[in-house]
């Protein structure tokens, strides 16, 4: 324990004395009870602050007025969101052991806090979830903001979740952004599967084989070679590039499928995908409308990210928040200073007594 929190402890124990015998009775022992109960938390809540702080310094390598500004920057983002700050230290944390800088970290950090929002998940998860998602698409400009934006537009004009979209791109992510698939046409892929059914991290698998299976399907097998030969494709229509989208080779596809159907159909797709995803991808290419829609959407969606967040931080629930986070404002500007604990429980003494 620190000393802030050790000395505490101390005040907390005659406080908790103090009010026992002078209230007396079954009312005196219950506010006594709930008085130490509070105080707990408040040395809790310290310890834990300045435990995070002291971690944050150690990952991030700053100290003294860097750290203090790491601080200030957690500070002023939960006054704003009505997270805690030892919640948006904790996220300062997370993206830093994810290998942002400091200074990355505290750029994405308001939007990894509209994530969660309008996400409606811990920080901690959209901290994890964000910095993920940057390092498969090896995002730079705005990485935080456009990693969010599309994680949570997707989410709401799809059946799938922030969180079950970050399933899918843990298994396609990389190997989405190696073909030059986008971010959002990524997303909206997993999205529609998701509607169609399709579990989250098998989505993400099907997209990863299916990139892969196209790709080498030219030389891979005379099967496959030959399911080209009677769609009427070559192997540079059924691979995703820079200038040739997922939607766009999936719409090849669906174009050589034309008049075909029944097992025929099935073999084909089987044989250029394999017997485990052929399904997913007769199911991706019933969805190609759907999926350039929601891409489109979610590529250019960063104020509709903040407008959600905004409304989320208008509810109840984040005002009752609020008063956790005002709370651990007071502990943290303070530093823990024992003039600004024993006022606390000076009084917190006084009221029990009453």
């Amino acid at each position: 324990a620190t000393p802030a929190a050790n000395n505490a402890s101390v005040a907390m124990a005659k406080v908790g004395r103090a009010s026992a015998s002078a209230s007396g009775g079954v009312n005196g022992l219950v506010r006594a009870f709930f008085g130490i109960a509070a105080a707990r938390k408040a040395i809790g809540t310290i310890s834990d602050l300045e435990s995070g702080l002291v971690t944050l310094g150690t990952v991030t390598g700053k100290t003294g007025k860097q750290l203090d500004e790491l601080k200030e920057t957690a500070v002023e983002v939960a006054r704003s969101t009505r997270f805690t700050p030892e919640e948006t230290i904790g996220a300062l944390l997370s993206l830093s052991r994810a290998g942002q800088s400091a200074s990355q970290a505290a750029e994405s950090l308001v939007s990894v806090t509209q994530l969660a929002q309008a996400g409606v998940t811990s920080l901690g998860q959209a901290a994890d979830l964000t910095a993920a998602t940057i390092a498969q698409f090896s995002l730079k400009e705005e990485a935080a903001a456009k990693a969010a934006s599309v994680l949570v537009a997707t989410a709401d004009r799809t059946k799938s979740t922030v969180l079950s979209l970050g399933a899918s791109l843990a298994q396609a992510g990389q190997a989405a952004a190696t073909f030059g698939v986008s971010l959002s046409e990524t997303a909206a892929v997993a999205g529609v599967l998701q509607d169609s059914g399709v579990q989250a991290s098998r989505a993400g698998r099907a997209i990863k084989t299916i990139l892969a299976q196209l790709a080498s399907a030219g030389d891979r097998s005379e099967k496959s070679r030959e399911s080209l030969k009677k769609l009427g494709i070559e192997i540079g229509d059924v691979i995703p590039s820079k200038t040739q989208k997922f939607t766009d080779v999936l719409r090849n596809l669906r174009d050589g499928l034309v008049g075909i159907g029944g097992e025929e159909r099935t073999n084909i797709l089987r044989n250029l995908v394999g017997k485990d995803f052929f399904a997913v991808l007769s199911a991706a290419i019933q969805g190609i409308e759907k999926i350039d829609r929601v891409s489109a959407i979610a590529a250019d969606s960063v104020g509709e990210l903040a407008d959600k967040a905004n409304r989320q931080n208008e509810t109840l629930a984040a005002s009752i928040r609020g008063v956790s986070s005002a709370f651990q404002e007071v502990l943290i500007e303070a530093d823990g200073s024992k003039s600004v604990l024993k006022d606390v429980f000076d009084t917190l003494a006084d009221t029990i007594r009453v």
